[in-house]
This record gives structure tokens, C-alpha cells and sequence, in this order.
């Protein structure tokens, strides 16, 4: 009866696989991937509901509450470290720069995250941690992007109206 109820529900648009490994990403459980992964969830698919408005990637979830291991090993098995918000286009290295989380920052340029990349406003992550006093997220921002070999752009400016002022 429970496989013959979970059936009719999957038929009905509820994708228990993907809101699974929501759950995973907000609560680090990075043990479980590989059976998600077997079982062909996307891990750059939006489905996690933000808001009302807004859906976010696996990587966005986990960079927003902190889960630096979970994070290192989705984006080992695939996961676009510069894909996160569909409403804003914040990656999730703008989620660990705005929550205050710098072992997130530093994960997230290992695996090749844009240390510059713009949300649809304009902002960097840079601007998010520095506008926030994060100051060992900008540290681990100087410090990925080194490693990248990028410079990491502190002088991006944009104004009230989210518009950019250097454009």
C-alpha cells in the first residue's frame, strides 16, 4: 500500500528523489548522494522552493545553511557551483557570502565557482560579504581566486538600483 501510494503521488508531480536530497543539502547529510545520484536526480535542477518566487539548486541550499562536505561532494559528482537562484541569479557563493559561511566560499572555488559572477542586480560576492562585514568570507574569496588565478574584482560598484555603475 505505501509503494502503491508513493507511486500515485510521484504520477501526481511530487518528485520524492529530488525533495530528498533538498533535505540532504539543508542538512548536510553527504552520505546519501551517491544513492540519489543512482537514482538519476539532476543536481542542477531548480526544484527547491526559496519563496514563492524563487526555486535554487542542491548547491545553493547547501552554501546557504553551511554545509561545506555536502558541497564538495555533489560538485565531485557534477553539481555547477555557478548555478543557484532562478529569481536573483545568485550563485551559491553569493548564499555562503551572505550567510557567513567562508568553508562554503573556499569549497566553492575548488570546484571552479566565478568568484565575480554577477547576480541579475549587479552584485558580486564580493559586495554581498563586504556590505555584510563578512570578513573572512572575503578572505576566502581573495584567497580561492588566487588559487583560480583570477583576480577577484573589489572594485565592483553598483548603485541603489541594483544597476551597474562600471558597465
Amino acid at each position: 500500500q505505501k509503494i502503491d501510494a508513493f507511486v500515485e503521488l510521484q504520477g501526481r508531480g511530487y518528485d520524492f528523489v529530488q525533495l530528498s536530497l533538498e533535505k540532504a543539502a539543508k542538512f548536510g547529510c553527504s552520505k546519501d548522494i551517491p544513492l540519489f545520484i543512482s537514482l538519476g536526480v539532476d543536481l542542477n535542477a531548480n526544484p527547491y522552493r526559496m519563496s514563492l518566487f524563487c526555486s535554487a539548486t542542491a548547491a545553493y541550499v547547501a552554501a546557504w545553511n553551511g554545509q561545506d562536505e555536502l558541497l564538495d561532494v555533489i560538485c565531485k559528482a557534477g553539481a555547477d557551483p555557478n548555478k543557484g537562484r532562478t529569481d536573483t541569479g545568485g550563485t551559491p557563493i553569493h548564499a555562503a557570502c551572505l550567510h557567513n559561511h567562508p568553508s562554503c566560499v573556499a569549497t566553492l572555488l575548488k570546484h571552479g565557482a566565478d568568484p565575480n559572477r554577477r547576480e541579475k542586480n549587479g552584485y558580486t560576492p564580493c559586495i554581498i560579504a563586504a556590505s555584510h562585514g563578512r570578513e573572512a568570507c572575503i578572505r576566502a574569496l581573495f584567497n580561492g581566486a588566487k588559487k583560480q588565478g583570477t583576480e577577484l574584482d573589489v572594485n565592483a560598484v553598483v548603485d541603489t538600483t541594483g544597476h551597474n555603475l562600471r558597465d
